[in-house]
């Protein structure tokens, strides 16, 4: 199948056509879809068992594809046992599947640590649509709160290889966006991991300038040629409404 430009949901148009638009009303969805897969998340007193659509954790994650082939579930009740993740995360990300949005516990749009968690779910699970979604949604939470995630820094670090997408991407906002201010406090040297300050040097050797861009000029970045993953032959256009300059001043 040839595949077309993404459009401003981040869905590729040609192969849209193929599934059922997810269903807002994730209460609702075992009778929305076909068969369901059995997914058993985390151990002991901390696991839950899910039920999802055996089509679309198939269809977004190569992870799931080859472990629904039959190859990888247990022999006795054909689930899918994943004892290293944890419910809370794999629940945002089900939303995901049937929602295509993200919010917290109090419905409220997803904080860096959430997105984060989830980006990093994604990238064990070979789900590269939610690892895009995640760096744009990371992206407009700098911009909202015209602030960088330094305190994830050990989180992002200690669970990603070198040269990772989210490692670039915080690197990226860090020497686009950030002022001496973000380093003023010697009492949060911390948790600044090694290689996160060795990355910032290199990126701000690799470009040197004055001062950096600031919010306004990193919110109208497209960040989709430096950090997202697509098939071949797709990229993402029409990336939704930016934040006026008016928005970015309060």
């Amino acid at each position: 199948m040839a595949f077309k430009e993404r459009d401003t949901r981040g869905h590729c148009e040609e192969y849209l056509k193929y599934m059922p638009y997810p269903h807002t009303n994730i209460n609702n969805h075992s009778s929305a879809y076909g068969s369901q897969a059995t997914v058993i998340i985390g151990t002991d007193d901390d696991k839950r068992i899910f039920h999802v659509d055996h089509s679309l954790l198939t269809f977004y994650s190569g992870y799931f594809r080859a472990a629904l082939s039959g190859r990888w579930t247990a022999a006795e009740d054909d689930a899918i046992r994943l004892d290293t993740e944890t419910p809370r995360t794999f629940e945002r990300f089900v939303s995901w599947l049937y929602t295509r949005s993200i919010t917290d516990d109090d419905d409220e749009k997803a904080n860096c640590q959430l997105i984060i968690d989830l980006w990093l779910f994604a990238d064990r699970r070979e789900i590269p649509l939610l690892m895009n979604e995640m760096l744009d949604a990371l992206k407009d939470r700098i911009v909202t709160e015209k602030t960088i995630p330094t305190t994830l820094l050990g989180t992002t670090y200690e669970r990603t290889m070198p040269g990772s997408a989210l490692r670039r991407m915080i690197v990226h906002a860090i020497t686009n966006t950030a002022s001496e201010r973000l380093m003023a406090d010697d009492s949060k040297k911390a948790l600044w991991p090694h290689d996160a300050l060795w990355d910032t040097a290199k990126e701000l050797l690799r470009f040197p300038r004055q001062q950096p861009v600031g919010i306004a000029s990193y919110n109208a970045m497209d960040i989709c040629p430096l950090f997202h993953t697509h098939e071949e032959g797709v990229r993402c256009v029409n990336k939704g409404t930016k934040r006026s300059s008016e928005e970015m001043a309060e």
